[in-house]
């Protein structure tokens, strides 16, 4: 102890801990607003804060003090909607943010951070706590942060997620729009024109109309999407046209078991440069001429081509369909 402390308060003595017990006995404000923002200490600092009734001091100690445990300390203290919100809208120090925007649940203060906070954590959880439809589907469509759109968007009506799902910048948030949309307009959209092709391959699934489905199988460009297609397609039309044109043996092979035009599975079985694909196509066929042709060693079909192409022919005269040879 200093020999300058016997004739100072308690609350201005060289130990910390002397000052901290006796922060409960100072008797005026200006004392313990100077031993809320000064002292070097911040459990004593703590211990200030928590007899503070100033709310514009609390925002300034929350706002600039050095230690998180006397921030903390501020926003706890404060009970007035306006400096909640003022600290909850902020950018730095984000833990103030978070805590001040946690104490908020009321409706006008919620909409208030979901237009204002400048922290995307700060506005998720307020999110977490919004009721109001608009309100969600106002985040849905603007919000800067793309996984909040992302997360309003689950709660959306389907006019709201069919808008994100054309409209959105975002191939993440497009992706969940898609993901939640049934088949109509929007869907087709996504399938037919999103510059993703993953959004395009995730609407997919979803199509329904046989029409949309065959452009998409036909036409994109990329082979996963196609691939998706053709997995959805059953327009035996469009099916044969995937077999004609496909440049990829995978979706070529993907289509031609369901096809039912004998001339081009007889075609394919006996010209096809991949021998895969002669035996799917030979044992789409019920065509007994045409397997006999490829049977025969003058056909010019590969050997196991030719022999699948026999046992098909007995398996057809005994009243049964066979099942596929191996094929690599």
């Amino acid at each position: 102890m200093a020999f300058s402390d016997l004739f100072r308060p308690k609350w201005r003595h060289s130990d910390w801990q002397v000052r901290l017990a006796a922060v409960g006995d100072v008797p005026d404000a200006a004392t313990l607003a100077e031993l809320a923002r000064e002292d070097a200490n911040e459990q004593v600092r703590v211990a200030a804060v928590a007899r503070l009734d100033a709310p514009g001091l609390l925002v300034e100690i929350a706002l600039g003090d050095s230690d998180a445990a006397v921030r903390e300390a501020a926003v706890a203290h404060l009970s007035d909607r306006p400096s909640l919100l003022k600290l909850a809208c902020v950018e730095f120090p984000p833990d103030v943010a978070l805590a001040a925007g946690a104490r908020l649940v009321d409706p006008a203060s919620l909409a208030e951070l979901m237009r204002s906070a400048a922290l995307a954590r700060v506005r998720r959880g307020a999110l977490q706590r919004v009721v109001d439809l608009a309100l969600v589907e106002r985040v849905a469509l603007a919000d800067p942060e793309p996984d909040l759109r992302a997360a309003a968007l689950c709660r959306a009506s389907a006019a709201v997620v069919a808008t994100a799902a054309r409209a959105d910048k975002d191939e993440g948030v497009r992706l969940i729009a898609v993901s939640l949309l049934e088949d109509g307009p929007a869907l087709h959209q996504a399938a037919l024109e999103d510059p993703s092709p993953h959004v395009r391959e995730t609407a997919v699934p979803r199509l329904v109309d046989q029409r949309v489905i065959s452009r998409v199988a036909l036409s994109d460009a990329a082979e996963a999407v196609r691939l998706a297609a053709v997995e959805r397609l059953t327009d035996l039309p469009a099916l044969a046209e995937v077999v004609r044109t496909e440049p990829v043996k995978a979706i070529r092979c993907l289509a031609l078991p369901r096809i039912e035009d004998a001339a081009l599975l007889a075609l394919m079985a006996r010209t096809a440069s991949d021998e895969d694909e002669q035996l799917i196509a030979l044992m789409a066929l019920r065509d007994p001429d045409a397997l006999a042709e490829l049977a025969v060693p003058e056909s010019g079909a590969p050997e196991r081509v030719r022999a699948a192409a026999l046992a098909r022919l007995t398996d057809l005269a005994d009243g049964a369909d066979g099942a596929l040879p191996f094929v690599d």
